[in-house]
């Protein structure tokens, strides 16, 4: 049978006109041998006639010869009855308008006699206005004088205007300069050379579809006229206008003008749709008067309406290659569909598509096994699970003709992680109900008879269960039912099947699937193995920042409060030495006292700038750690951050050359112990100052070089461009981006030594500049880590690898050359010190120089300790031993800065002195207040003298006691 869609109260059909079809219903014959349902709801004529179906009785399409079930419909009747009998329209003659009065003022048209075979003026009257004039193909085999399907009043079908049935308008339209109305019978009539309005707008018709022909006004409206529902997802449908309108052809649902919002494509597009022709203008109307535009976006050839009135615009991907497509959209990138040249390839390099397994092995017998279920491998069966042979039946489904041997499955008992299968695999596993957890079937809409119209024309029709009516397809000369039906009604194969593409039209074949990761916002589909791997795939970050995995710029408790406490500490601690050093500095007498005051203010300077790092990026991380993650790539990118580790950087490095500076001027210091210094003159402070100033530029050099714009290409990790561009997801670095240019223009010369800025340059020629172009940000040097610090830990394919070892080497050299010179001052002081001891003189000078030798001990120790085991941790990271990227956080916050804390208690007795003050000052207090309390006692007169001495002993235990 020729099945046709026809939904009740909206007419015309999907399909246009009526078609013939070949009808066996209701004929008076039982073409089933299984049921009498062709024969059921029939309504019963006089005289023996033909029964209809109920639902066939005024429906716009004669089904008896004579048109008699259109006669009367909604109290109005079509042709006229004469003695019972009953003549349509199109069968009048001259003799039957007799009981009419017309004059000169009733309309005429040309209407041509059957029975006569020729053309007569015949009058126009309401009971032949808009009539039924198409016929089935059982009223054709039928009917007498039906020659041909259509059999309209006039032979213009002026009749099909001004109908007195308001149900039978279509809409409203100009006609011979006249606005009149047109019924429902005229639309997408398909008629050659015929056009009722005179803008033909009736005949505006779209073939959406190998089985759905409809009228422009029918799309979008949110009611299915077509059977796979192509009206509704024709992408046109995507994207509507912000304000709405009453459509011209207003019909089923918009019967009473309601109004609807309307495709973008319409605007402007030369065909008036909206009834006050709002569609053909420049805007909106207001009430004040006021024009307001509709929203836009692009300029010239990329000039497009939106669909939001506040709506970003982005600039648009230019076509370079496809003649056809001149530019897309940024928002329609890796779709999946191939629009604009190589799109697809540019999206599988950049967003790195996954390889999966979506169909399963078939042996020669057509048995599929699955998992570890292969011929060889009976020993793995054993050890894991026994697999079970069995044919694939969702629900129990009894498929009559369909042998056992048929989709067989070899399948394991054992239930499975079905959270990385995918296509037939995920099917059989979830329908089956081996998945581990709650996991829904995929296949939630059977197979019926008439399903995917337009696909399988060789299928093979069977009963389900013995009720049901569906099909089967034939391949390999076995018969098999893996047909997934979507929810428009199209098929797809299982293989297509939660496979993270949208292979239905609707999502209906992934929307029951939990296998793969949704982007929160911007909806692209990820395996899991890519969620929380440290790498950014969705536009909105949603893979990186959810309830999973998150990212802040101190990752936990601990370090936070470390960095906080080493942060005031050392700001704190180093303050005190800026100040008391400063405040000596006009009481050296002596050059090398005066470099030594200035060396260690040098020191305390460098570690007062580490101590405010680590106060500011604490400040930071709890200032946007709720909502770090989402704002991860602009923080890393900010100058904010650059400059923090530039003022980190040049802290510890000036703190390292000043040491290396001090060690050296002590140690010529102790060597030249015996001879009398000079003077503070002009010539010593400007050769301490020429001192300082290049240890500071040296210092400069390290912490600001890697931020010089000259030097990009050496220090820039990658860039950042604006999240609305798929191809750019996360920071791409350069070989990313050179692949990508690669694959859009081809090959490129140069590729392996390609600067920064002909990147930058080659990717902004490949977006339009309607809105000063697309813009990016740099990764710079001190970006690599959210706590923004020198990047000490590369890889051996890092082009900043050689910076990085020289820096790290020349900060070992400063740490032996420190040690080495501390220990040879260490050997000096002990022989001063034996002979001193030997000889019988000053005991004190001796004492101090043990001292100095503990501090020099310190002094190495907490150098190692800080410098070594970062050295040698950067080494393994080098040659890929350990990954050190996740103990940046660590080394930066603890073990570097650790040295501005203890730094100022060993370099200057400022801190020491102060401390030791405090503790003195303790013990007196508690003294005072035994005296006082003693003094204060009542004693007898008579124990004055014991109490006396027992108050001497009191106050020299206490006098000792302060002592020590």
């Amino acid at each position: 049978k020729n099945f046709q869609f026809r939904p009740i109260g909206r007419w015309p059909l999907a399909g246009g006109p009526p078609q013939a079809e070949h009808t066996y219903s209701c004929n008076g014959q039982q073409e089933c041998t299984n049921t009498q349902l062709d024969e059921a709801d029939c309504e019963g004529r006089e005289g023996g006639r033909l029964s209809i179906p109920n639902s066939q009785v005024c429906n716009g399409v004669c089904n008896l010869q004579n048109c008699e079930d259109e006669a009367k419909c909604n109290g109005l009747t079509y042709g006229t009855f004469n003695r019972s009998q009953y003549k349509p329209p199109y069968l009048l003659q001259a003799g039957d308008m007799d009981c009419c009065w017309r004059d000169d003022s009733t309309p005429t048209c040309q209407h041509f006699n059957p029975f006569e075979q020729r053309h007569e003026e015949f009058p126009l009257f309401n009971y032949t206005r808009c009539a039924a004039f198409s016929f089935s193909a059982r009223a054709m085999d039928e009917g007498q004088y039906l020659t041909k399907e259509l059999n309209p009043y006039c032979t213009s079908f002026l009749d099909q205007t001004n109908c007195t049935d308001t149900s039978r308008i279509a809409m409203t339209c100009e006609v011979m300069g006249y606005p009149t109305t047109i019924s429902k019978q005229m639309m997408c009539h398909g008629i050659e050379n015929l056009s009722i309005c005179s803008d033909s707008i009736e005949n505006v018709c779209y073939e959406l579809s190998t089985t759905c022909k409809v009228h422009k006004h029918l799309m979008c409206d949110g009611v299915d006229d077509c059977q796979d529902r192509s009206d509704e997802l024709n992408h046109i449908c995507q994207n509507q206008t912000p304000e709405p309108c009453v459509r011209r052809a207003g019909f089923g649902d918009n019967d009473n003008n309601k109004p609807l919002k309307f495709p973008l494509a319409w605007l402007h597009d030369n065909v008036i749709d909206c009834q006050d022709g709002i569609d053909e203008k420049d805007g909106i109307v207001e009430k004040d008067g006021g024009m307001k535009p509709w929203p836009s976006c692009g300029k010239n050839k990329t000039f497009r309406y939106v669909s939001e009135y506040d709506h970003v615009c982005t600039e648009d991907l230019i076509c370079l290659h496809d003649s056809n497509t001149e530019f897309i959209r940024s928002e329609e990138l890796c779709d999946g569909i191939e629009t604009c040249g190589n799109e697809n390839v540019m999206c599988q390099v950049s967003v790195g598509w996954d390889t999966i397994w979506k169909k399963q092995q078939t042996s020669l017998d057509g048995e599929r096994p699955l998992f570890h279920c292969l011929k060889g491998l009976s020993e793995l069966q054993r050890l894991t699970s026994p697999c079970v042979h069995a044919p694939f039946r969702y629900n129990k489904e009894n498929l009559f003709g369909l042998s056992e041997t048929t989709d067989h499955l070899f399948f394991p008992m054992k239930k499975h992680d079905c959270s990385h299968l995918y296509g037939e695999l995920y099917v059989y596993i979830a329908c089956m109900g081996l998945c581990e957890g709650t996991l829904k079937c995929p296949l939630t809409k059977k197979v019926r008879y008439d399903s995917c119209p337009g696909q399988y024309s060789r299928r093979i029709f069977t009963t389900q269960n013995q009720q049901d009516l569906v099909f089967l397809l034939k391949s390999r000369g076995s018969y098999h039912s893996d047909v997934f039906v979507c929810d428009n009604n199209r098929c797809i194969d299982y293989s297509q099947v939660c496979d993270l593409v949208d292979d239905c039209g609707d999502n209906s074949d992934e929307i029951n699937c939990a296998n793969f990761f949704r982007c929160k916002n911007s909806h692209e589909t990820l395996v899991w193995t890519r969620v929380c791997d440290g790498f950014i795939d969705c536009r909105d970050m949603s893979d990186e920042c959810n309830s999973r995995c998150s990212r802040e710029i101190i990752n936990n408790l601990p370090l936070t409060v470390s960095a906080w406490i080493i942060g005031i500490l050392a700001v704190i601690f180093n303050l005190v030495m800026i100040i008391d050093n400063v405040a000596k500095l006009g009481k050296c007498r002596t050059p090398m006292v005066l470099l030594n005051k200035i060396l260690v203010l040098l020191i305390s300077i460098g570690d007062f700038l580490v101590g405010g790092y680590l106060i500011i990026i604490s400040w930071t991380d709890a200032k946007r750690k709720s909502n770090y993650c989402s704002i991860h790539r602009e923080w890393i990118t900010e100058t904010f951050c650059s400059v923090l580790g530039a003022l980190s950087t040049f802290g510890s490095q000036i703190s390292l050359f000043s040491m290396t500076a001090l060690s050296c001027a002590r140690y010529v210091g102790i060597r030249n112990a015996m001879s009398v210094g000079g003077s503070v003159n002009k010539r010593s402070v400007a050769l301490i100052c020429g001192l300082v100033l290049m240890l500071v530029i040296l210092a400069l050099a390290v912490a600001v070089g890697p931020l010089l714009i000259s030097l990009e290409d050496f220090f820039v990790n990658g860039l950042y461009y604006d999240k609305t561009i798929p191809f750019f997801v996360g920071l791409p670095d350069k070989s990313l981006l050179t692949t990508i240019i690669e694959a859009y223009y081809g090959n490129i010369r140069g590729k392996q030594h390609i600067s920064w800025k002909r990147i930058r340059d080659m990717i902004s020629k490949m977006f339009t500049d309607n809105y000063s172009g697309i813009r990016s940000k740099r990764v710079n040097f001190y970006g690599n880590d959210p706590v923004c610090s020198f990047k000490y830990f590369v890889r051996d394919d890092d082009p900043q690898k050689f910076y990085v070892w020289m820096i790290l080497v020349m900060n070992f050299i400063c740490f032996l050359f420190i040690s080495s010179l501390y220990i040879v001052i260490t050997i000096i002081s002990i022989g001063t010190s034996s002979a001193l001891v030997s000889s019988g003189q000053n005991k004190g000078i001796s004492n101090r120089n043990k001292r100095m030798q503990r501090k020099i001990s310190l002094i190495i120790l907490t150098d190692f300790c800080c410098w070594i085991p970062f050295i040698l941790v950067a080494l393994l990271h080098t040659l890929n031993v350990v990954d050190a990227n996740d103990w940046y956080g660590l080394l930066c916050i603890i073990v570097l800065p650790i040295n501005s804390v203890i730094n100022p208690l060993l370099y200057e007795n400022s801190i020491s002195n102060y401390v030791r003050k405090l503790t003195r000052k303790t013990p007196d207090i508690r003294g005072r207040i035994i005296r006082s309390r003693l003094a204060n006692r009542p004693t007898p007169r008579t124990d004055s003298i014991e109490m006396r001495g027992k108050g001497h002993r009191i106050t020299k235990d206490i006098t000792k006691e302060t002592n020590t």
